[in-house]
């Protein structure tokens, strides 16, 4: 099954809306561990043991806003509507997606020696919502790379499909399956962290496990994003007007 055909010229800036909307989400996704790198670097702060433990470091700000801006951007998303036979459009997983990534930045974990909410009844004074529980933050994420994923494996390679329906080996359709793939081993691959030990948690925490774990899934989130936003070839078009204008 194919896209839907490309609208006529006098839609081409709608047409350009969607791609920078997908190229956006890509660069914030690319932009955001290799943010968290940079600052672990240098002198006085450290790695963290996650993504989330950022949150009560400096960098808490750069965390939870680059993620609300990733939950606008998805819940704006004007994806395609479902098509026949279709159980769940681009459109919907992409708000879904969305709405779970603002409610991971939203419903931080808790942090022992950080108390997040105050008083009683318990209440959180950062963002006045009641207390909770550590397993709503792990839900939203879970909910997140998850229809990342299945965009990535379902949805993106649509496109790539010829008249009968049969996909085409192409460089994005590779990327696509890669990307899916990639965010789908780091989901299983942090299962085990929640199922283990104290003494192994605690070794993989100081190796920093669930962090390359959520970094690798939130780059192939972005690379996935940057293709089907055609950022190599906006980037080529780009360079070669500065360079006929040297």
């Amino acid at each position: 099954m194919s896209e839907p055909a490309a609208p006529a010229p006098s839609d081409n800036s709608l047409v350009l809306s969607y791609v920078a909307v997908r190229q956006a989400l890509g660069y914030l996704g690319c932009f955001l561990p290799l943010a968290l790198m940079i600052h672990a670097i240098h002198p006085g702060h450290r790695l963290e043991a996650s993504v989330s433990d950022y949150y009560y470091t400096s960098m808490g700000g750069v965390l939870t806003g680059t993620l609300s801006a990733i939950g606008i951007f998805l819940v704006a998303y004007c994806g395609y509507e479902r098509a026949p036979g279709e159980w769940l459009s681009d459109k919907w997983l992409a708000r879904i997606a969305g709405a779970a990534a603002l409610a991971v930045a939203l419903l931080p974990i808790s942090r022992k020696g950080y108390p997040l909410c105050i008083g009683e009844p318990r209440v959180c004074w950062i963002f006045g919502a009641t207390a909770h529980a550590d397993f709503l933050h792990y839900a939203a994420a879970s909910v997140f790379f998850l229809c990342l994923a299945l965009l990535s494996l379902v949805q993106f390679p649509r496109g790539e499909r010829d008249s009968e329906g049969r996909l085409r080996w192409t460089g994005r359709t590779f990327i696509f399956l890669l990307s899916g793939t990639a965010i789908l081993a780091m989901m299983v691959a942090i299962v085990p962290y929640f199922l283990t030990g104290a003494a192994t948690k605690a070794a993989l925490l100081a190796n920093h496990y669930l962090f390359w774990c959520e970094s690798i899934a939130i780059i192939a989130f972005a690379t996935s994003w940057l293709t089907k936003g055609r950022a190599l070839r906006t980037l080529m078009g780009t360079m070669g007007r500065i360079g006929g204008g040297a």
